[in-house]
């Protein structure tokens, strides 16, 4: 008895231990090389790219400098539901190099540095195992963070263990304000209406870098939204449901990448 209890103490210790080396206890970045050591040991890489004044985007990339991940740096809108408005700011897009999984990390500034910062996030989740990156760590971190988990925006994998918030092929909320258009709380694009006369109604899409990707009309009385899709001059017919009407032609759009 006596010998099964010293066993269960001496695993629990390892077990305990393992937990211990999880935890990011310390975490430096050489300035110079971009090397990250997480509790004294050399984990990975954060290079810096397109670097402009105190701004860049980083390049993760493990112990055999091999790129892993990306962060860039970009500007959008998000909804301030204190003043209910629209806060422009900047974000990280990361998008991981072998799956195409991407998220995007609104509160990226958690240390003292950015740099620090995106490095703490990737060796708290433990993206990185030995020099490639963790497949099922990479799905958690992406759907916390309400990402996509392929190219083209559908999760249809969710990790093994637990459930974890995420947007299930563009199934999440739309919402409009001010004429923005709203997935989630990220800001996808804007739109304008006119009712060109009592029969006819127009409405113009734009991406948010203000192009327009759609102009869509649809005729009282109608089953069918019909509209046209600059870019690749494509004519699109959609059902045109009466409740949430706009919704459905947004989502149509998410769907299909034009916003």
């Amino acid at each position: 008895m006596k010998k099964v209890i010293l066993i269960l103490v001496v695993i629990g210790a390892a077990l305990a231990g393992k937990a211990q080396d999880a935890t990011v206890k310390t975490l430096e970045v050489d300035k110079r090389s971009g090397l990250v050591s997480v509790n004294g040991t050399p984990s990975f890489y954060m290079i810096a790219k397109a670097v402009v004044a105190w701004e860049a985007d980083y390049s993760l990339q493990g112990m055999d400098h091999r790129e892993l991940a990306y962060f860039k740096l970009a500007k959008g809108y998000r909804y301030n539901n204190t003043v209910h408005n629209h806060d422009q700011v900047q974000y990280y897009s990361l998008t991981f190099a072998n799956t195409g999984a991407h998220c995007n990390i609104w509160k990226y500034l958690t240390d003292r540095t950015i740099v620090r910062s995106l490095a703490r996030m990737v060796a708290e989740a433990q993206l990185i195992k030995g020099s490639s990156i963790d497949e099922e760590n990479e799905k958690r971190f992406v759907l916390a963070h309400e990402g996509w988990l392929t190219p083209d925006g559908a999760n249809a994998t969710l990790p093994t263990s637990g459930t974890v918030p995420g947007n299930d092929s563009f199934n999440g909320p739309i919402t409009m304000h001010n004429d923005f258009i709203n997935y989630g709380q990220e800001v996808v694009g804007t739109y304008k209406t006119k009712n060109i006369d009592s029969e006819l109604t127009l409405v113009q899409i734009y991406n948010v870098a203000r192009t327009e990707v759609a102009e869509a009309t649809h005729i009282k009385g109608d089953e069918n939204w019909t509209f046209i899709t600059p870019v690749d001059q494509k004519k699109h017919t959609l059902k045109y449901e009466k409740e949430d009407t706009l919704q459905y032609l947004f989502r149509y759009l998410l769907r299909n990448k034009y916003l």
